[in-house]
């Protein structure tokens, strides 16, 4: 198809003197729509004036230095008025025109000239005059400048190459053919090859695009080329499907033998994962950043230490776009006062490149940062060196140097900390935090909208008469807010997780509370790509530090991460803890392409020290087989097959999701077996025989409802097994051991038979 970019004449006249009575003024107008002096190869030139009424008066129009280049064979020139129209042929570079009658009314003059498709590239000049009445009527000339171009037409239709007919990642590359004059592509996808339902998926320059994060299915591509002139026709119609096998889940664990606590992960943008918290067992001080990189299936690729003698804490990291890392966090090691808050650039092989303390003489912490549209950052955390009260709010903006832009501080004569900021739609920023008297048993969860520069637009306070804060917040995508953290005024427990949706105007629309009656706290909280929101928490008792994300009721052990899932009205769809015998924390959690999640924490069940970075991958909603050999990342459908496999050797771990198993088990090998929630995870004896015959040493067995049989648990010359926050019910014995040598019970038995 030819591709003509629609090039129009430019006509200039200039009239800048007086006419006789008896004159007309000349008024050269475009043929055709817009103004320009450009015109292509092949194409006519054509133009028009209008020559205002006229009584009877002869008209004489006089036109010459035609460039011999064009084409005045088929040339002409056509003068309209009331009297009638006649026309006259272009032979040669100039034409005198004479009217053979006198004319009345308007006249309109049309010229015709044809440009040839071998017309020189160039511009040209025509000299147009016009007399109406004697000589001495003739208008001064009108110069008329015309560059023509070459010819240029449509692109031809670009051809779609096959990116073959299965991919195993939803990540693959469609890629066409470059076609002449094309000076950009239009790619479409849809699920359907009528493409009814069209997604633009690429509009631009460039003969490729890289397709990432598609789900299961079959999509379908065509694509057409584009210029100035228009567009091709659509090409052939490829399609490729998706077929994502299984991904089990993983964790992983990181650390030495002190104390080292992630706060926070992303995922980065070649598939790997990125954690930042603090080491104890490393670095050069009690407590130094920490910044993890691992591959996409958690195995560590490289990591790095920040921080002199003292403490040093990072509290959050990003991504930036020059695919390095921004940390923010405290530091007692280089301070004006007791704390001061500490921002760590790094390229992308984690080396610092340049750092910034922010603060004055008493604490200042940055608990979250991330990069602006502007390539700068901004931080959000608390300050007690400035502003009116206890603690103020702290917002900092730093340029991508880590100089500072602004600092503005909110709060009054109380506690009032910040400890989530985002950037929102309209270039402002959203905080979320905490505002009361004393922030230690009375606090509301407070929300604070900003411009760019940091003003205070409006704030809103939720909760109760106790203790409720936020500890993340993220803009939604109907332009309102989701926030997540724990509230002691609401709920069935000591306290629960709090889930608070609200408007763009921060107007709550309504909120949901999840936990049991233990502590249950909320540190991270996203929407999902379904619409609905993932929340990553924990529980731990009141005397112990507010770490990370966990439960206390649920699980096997003291504390567990806890997942919950819900739609998006706030609903539960789901939730699933993750943990051993001892505390086990999640802070942090992202949605990962195809619908799973990334969390991170600590653990303190599994790893080589006090407590370890903790990295957990899951596939979300289980769907995967029940039974999982942490050790060996296989699944299995029951309990017994977990055991008996050749994989599953002396001290691995097998966890079990929680169900109803009718399994009598039979454990020969030293094994640590935990039910996801003592509760609801249930090993059903059918009334007779032994529920679970350890032959084993070491064994270790929790978060289970035994249940209905003769022995719920027989220990047969087993020494140092542990039986721990386990249901041991309705059995004529709950646990029978023929001797007592190194046994562990905690929690352990309900009434057997009566």
């Amino acid at each position: 198809m030819k591709k003509l970019i629609k090039l129009a004449l430019l006509i200039l006249f200039l009239l800048s003197f007086a006419y006789p009575a008896n004159a007309a003024t000349i008024d050269l107008v475009r043929s055709t729509v817009g103004y320009t002096d450009l015109i292509d190869q092949s194409e006519i030139l054509e133009f028009l004036w209008n020559t205002p009424s006229i009584s009877n008066e002869e008209v004489r129009y006089l036109i010459k230095d035609i460039p011999s280049e064009f084409d005045v064979s088929e040339a002409n020139v056509q003068i309209s008025s009331n009297k009638g129209t006649f026309d006259k042929a272009i032979k040669s570079s100039k034409i005198a025109l004479k009217s053979t009658t006198a004319l009345t009314g308007n006249l309109e003059v049309k010229i015709k000239i044809p440009i040839p498709p071998d017309c020189p590239e160039n511009t040209y000049t025509l000299e147009i005059s016009e007399m109406v009445g004697s000589d001495s009527d003739m208008l001064s000339p009108s110069s008329i400048d015309i560059t023509v171009q070459k010819s240029l037409t449509k692109p031809s239709t670009p051809i779609l190459n096959d990116p073959g007919t299965t991919d195993t990642d939803g990540n693959y590359i469609a890629s066409w053919s470059s076609v002449s004059g094309a000076t950009s592509y239009t790619l479409e996808e849809d699920t359907s090859s009528s493409f009814s339902s069209p997604t633009l998926v690429h509009s631009g320059a460039g003969t490729s695009k890289y397709v990432t994060g598609k789900s299961n299915g079959t999509y379908y591509y065509r694509v057409k080329a584009c210029n100035a002139c228009g567009c091709s026709g659509w090409s052939n119609i490829v399609n490729i499907e998706v077929s994502i096998p299984h991904e089990r889940g993983w964790n992983r664990t990181f650390g030495g033998t002190g104390n080292d606590v992630a706060y926070s992960v992303q995922q980065t943008s070649d598939g790997g994962y990125i954690l930042a918290g603090y080491t104890g067992s490393y670095g050069a001080g009690s407590a130094d950043f920490w910044l993890v990189k691992t591959d996409s299936k958690g195995n560590e690729q490289w990591n790095k230490t920040f921080g002199g003698t003292g403490y040093d804490i990072a509290y959050s990291v990003q991504q930036t776009s020059d695919d390095g890392y921004i940390l923010a966090g405290c530091t007692k090691s280089y301070v004006a006062g007791s704390y001061d808050a500490w921002v760590v650039k790094t390229d992308s092989n984690g080396n610092m490149q340049w750092d910034k303390t922010l603060g004055g003489t008493d604490w200042d912490v940055a608990y979250s940062v991330q990069q602006t549209t502007d390539g700068g950052y901004i931080l959000a955390g608390y300050t007690d060196s400035y502003g009116a009260g206890l603690d103020d709010a702290l917002l900092v903006k730093i340029d991508s140097n880590g100089s500072i832009q602004w600092e503005k501080t909110f709060g009054g004569t109380g506690w009032d900390q910040a400890k989530a900021v985002r950037q929102t739609t309209d270039g402002g920023f959203i905080i979320a935090g905490l505002t009361g008297p004393n922030g230690i048993d009375l606090a509301n969860v407070w929300l604070v909208k900003t411009d760019f520069n940091g003003n205070k637009r409006w704030e809103k306070t939720f909760g109760g008469n106790s203790w409720d804060t936020a500890e993340s917040v993220r803009q939604t995508s109907d332009g309102g807010y989701i926030l997540a953290g724990c509230t002691l005024s609401y709920g069935a427990g000591g306290s629960d997780f709090w889930l608070v949706k609200t408007d763009s105007s921060g107007n709550k629309q309504w909120d949901k509370t999840f936990g049991g009656t233990d502590e249950d706290y909320a540190y991270s909280v996203q929407q999902t790509t379904d619409g609905g929101f993932i929340l990553a928490g924990c529980s731990a008792p009141h005397s112990s530090p507010i770490l990370a994300g966990c439960t206390d009721l649920y699980g096997a052990g003291g504390s567990d991460a806890w997942l919950v899932k819900t739609d998006c009205n706030g609903k539960e769809q789901w939730n699933k803890t993750f943990g051993g015998t001892d505390d086990d924390y999640a802070s942090s959690v992202q949605q990962t392409p195809g619908g799973g999640y990334i969390l991170a924490g600590y653990t303190k069940s599994y790893g080589a020290g006090s407590a370890d970075f903790w990295l957990i991958k899951t596939m979300g909603e289980p769907t995967e087989l029940p039974v999982h050999n942490l050790n060996t990342e296989e699944d299995f459908s029951t309990i017994q097959a977990a055991i008996d496999d050749l994989g599953t050797k002396e001290g691995h771990t097998i966890t079990v999701d929680h169900g109803t198993y009718n399994e009598h088990l039979v454990i020969d090998k030293p094994l640590k077996l935990m039910g996801e929630d003592k509760s609801t995870t249930i090993i059903e004896g059918g009334g007779s025989g032994k529920c679970v015959h350890v032959t084993a040493n070491n064994v270790e067995i929790s978060g289970f409802t035994i249940q209905n049989s003769t022995y719920g648990i027989w220990l047969e010359s087993s020494d140092g097994c542990t039986i721990n926050r386990n249901i041991i019910q309705d059995n004529c014995d709950g646990i029978y051991t023929s001797h007592r040598h190194r046994l562990s019970f905690f929690k352990a038995l309900k009434p057997q038979c009566k």
